[in-house]
């Protein structure tokens, strides 16, 4: 049996949290956060590869506690060689090998605050001359949502996905930043034999709001 799931998520940021990119807003700090203008509006911006690839990196950290042995490299030629992976099986690889879940960018309408910081010499243990800079970041107990969305998954993929999620809670987003997940339960879709599997339920229960 195959099973799409939609599953909306709400991020509490619990740490300062800084996506930097190349192509940011111009601001007043060197390392700005990535940003989009919408109707001439200014948002936040986090491009849904960044947390598809952090919730990537979750599922390859708890994969083997579902008894799955997981890939722990990212070379595309090495994961096109593998059939039976389970993060190959959610989220693909080259060579066709499509993957099964896709996120929603996210945009964040909230003020940001820029902090100066310094470079610190290991060896010294003194400021390095000239390594004042200045960091924008989403400041403590910002929220921002998304949906994750699973297609085609087995109950084994539905599981796994699920341990993604919550591992997301432990995981660095960005260069230091750190959220709170929950699942938004009232707007998510998730069938009803999935949250009667005994993992699934505990996470939907543990996580869910």
């Amino acid at each position: 049996m195959e099973f799409d799931v939609d599953i909306k998520i709400r991020f509490t940021t619990i740490k300062k949290l800084n996506i930097g990119s190349a192509y940011a807003v111009k601001t007043r700090a060197e390392v700005p956060i990535q940003k989009i203008i919408i109707n001439e509006k200014q948002y936040a911006y986090i491009p849904a590869s960044t947390i598809k690839g952090i919730l990537r990196t979750s599922l390859m950290k708890v994969a083997n506690l579902l008894s799955h042995k997981a890939v722990h490299f990212v070379d595309p030629e090495r994961l096109s060689s593998i059939e039976d992976d389970v993060v190959v099986k959610l989220f693909g690889a080259p060579h066709n090998k499509p993957s099964k879940v896709f996120v929603d960018p996210i945009k964040i309408n909230t003020q940001t605050i820029v902090l100066k910081h310094t470079t610190i010499n290991d060896k010294i243990r003194i400021v390095k001359e000239g390594a004042l800079f200045s960091v924008e970041y989403i400041p403590f107990e910002a929220q921002f949502e998304t949906f994750i969305y699973g297609r085609g998954l087995n109950l084994e993929e539905a599981r796994a996905l699920f341990a993604a999620i919550l591992e997301l809670n432990y995981e660095r987003i960005g260069k230091c930043g750190l959220v709170d997940v929950k699942i938004v339960k009232s707007e998510s879709k998730v069938q009803k034999e999935l949250l009667e599997d005994e993992i699934i339920k505990n996470i939907w229960e543990g996580i869910g709001i």
